[in-house]
């Protein structure tokens, strides 16, 4: 039934006598024990200790890879922290790994459970400082002055909100004078403050040429 392939592999493995004469049980003992590939342990285990996350990989990957490089270096009753031990050493978060650090009776399990939690929020957190580093810029970008003060038009204007002469509303200073622009009666003149913005920025053009 194993064909002729298997039977001389078998007569190999029995020689000289006729595997024929072998029960199945021997057989089947005997040939899985030569088919089976040879794991050298001490390579698998070098190579599950040199396991780290890449850059690209996300945490869930990384306990995949992690599971996977074990399954070959008979690890036994050690498995459980080996997996903790290598996985606590080869996150990339260095913050998640400190984290880790600090648990008390750190399994692989919880160890997993807390880097699962602290990858959403880490970005989380990234895209809020992205965002208010982005707001301070713009808020940093209409504060700063761009004109000459002797030169500028808006020397003789009047800003609406706060009655105040010499500057526009990107420059007022007034708490009053930002909550009242804020104000949704407040959109049209905001509008033309808007126009006066563009004339300035015309205007001063030309008295700079």
């Amino acid at each position: 039934m194993a064909g002729p392939s298997l039977y001389s592999v078998a007569s190999k493995v029995y020689s000289p006598e006729d595997p024929c004469i072998k029960s199945y049980e021997d057989l089947i003992v005997l040939l899985k024990k030569y088919l089976e590939p040879t794991v050298n342990v001490v390579a698998e285990r070098y190579k599950f200790r040199q396991c780290e996350q890449s850059g690209s990989q996300s945490i869930s990957e990384f306990i995949i890879q992690l599971k996977a490089e074990s399954h070959r270096c008979n690890l036994a009753a050690f498995l459980p922290e080996a997996l903790r031990d290598q996985f606590v050493a080869g996150v990339g978060d260095v913050k998640l790994r400190t984290k880790l650090f600090g648990e008390f009776d750190l399994t692989f399990e919880k160890a997993c459970t807390v880097a699962c939690s602290h990858e959403p929020a880490e970005q989380e957190s990234k895209v809020m400082k992205g965002t208010s580093k982005i707001a301070t810029l713009g808020e940093q970008s209409h504060q700063k002055p761009c004109h000459n003060p002797e030169t500028c038009p808006a020397k003789q204007w009047t800003y609406y909100v706060c009655g105040k002469s010499g500057h526009i509303s990107t420059m007022c200073k007034s708490s009053e004078s930002y909550q009242e622009s804020t104000n949704s009666q407040s959109r049209v003149a905001e509008m033309s403050e808007a126009v006066n913005d563009w004339r300035l920025n015309l205007m001063s053009k030309v008295v700079e040429e």
